[in-house]
């Protein structure tokens, strides 16, 4: 367990304490493959056009998940 920690966000920037970059670094890159393996982009696009685009979701692939867990500047 981790204990919890303040971040601040003004628009698309995040803020925390040093000690707690690499805590907030790894559930931003978690939040990114969740939002990755959803079908919310597809759906999304397909309300704001009124047309379905539900053939844009494609199975994850696991290479797209470990490169976006294991990038070093999701968050700097």
């Amino acid at each position: 367990d981790y204990p919890s920690f303040e971040v601040k966000n003004i628009h698309d920037e995040h803020m925390c304490l040093p000690n707690h970059v690499n805590r907030m670094k790894y559930w931003y890159q978690e939040l990114l493959v969740e939002a990755y393996k959803s079908t919310w982009w597809s759906d999304t696009y397909s309300r704001l056009v009124g047309e379905d685009h539900s053939y844009l979701n494609d199975e994850p692939r696991p290479e797209i998940i470990q490169a976006i867990r294991e990038a070093q500047y999701a968050i700097n």
